[in-house]
């Protein structure tokens, strides 16, 4: 079983003038794009699988922490 995969994510470039990021609701008429102030960068990243390893990323090591929720659901 493979534990790990690579894959593209896009992320975000704040201003680089110390702005507040924002993109309003409006979109354009002509370019149907809403207009914002930041870009977006395409980084590849690997995603690993954690089954058996949940307890070894924390919210401040990994920004998620994951938890078990059983179901009320039967």
């Amino acid at each position: 079983m493979t534990s790990s995969t690579k894959a593209k994510h896009s992320f975000s470039v704040l201003p680089p003038n110390g702005e507040h990021a924002y993109r309003l609701t409006d979109r354009d008429p002509k370019t149907g794009q809403n207009k914002r102030n930041y870009e977006s960068e395409d980084k590849e990243i690997v995603i690993e699988n954690l089954r058996g390893k949940e307890d070894s990323v924390t919210l401040d090591t990994a920004g998620f922490q994951l938890f078990h929720r059983p179901s009320k659901h039967t």
